[in-house]
């Protein structure tokens, strides 16, 4: 698992959803753009289908 997963799990283990603030910084990584940049990839079909599973897991919305 990489550093960003491990940032959005914890992110949704304190806050129950991954509707991130713009800006917010965990340990020097930007999540918002992080997650921007996946929903991007998801929607081009350019994620593995465990990373997909594991976002959606934690409740990614894949069209905003």
């Amino acid at each position: 698992m990489t550093l960003q997963r491990r940032s959005v799990e914890e992110y949704f283990r304190e806050h129950g959803h991954l509707r991130v603030p713009n800006g917010h910084n965990s340990g020097g990584l930007r999540l918002d753009a992080w997650l921007s940049r996946q929903r991007a990839a998801g929607r081009g079909g350019r994620l593995s289908a465990e990373h997909t599973n594991a976002l959606t897991h934690l409740g990614i919305r894949w069209g905003t």
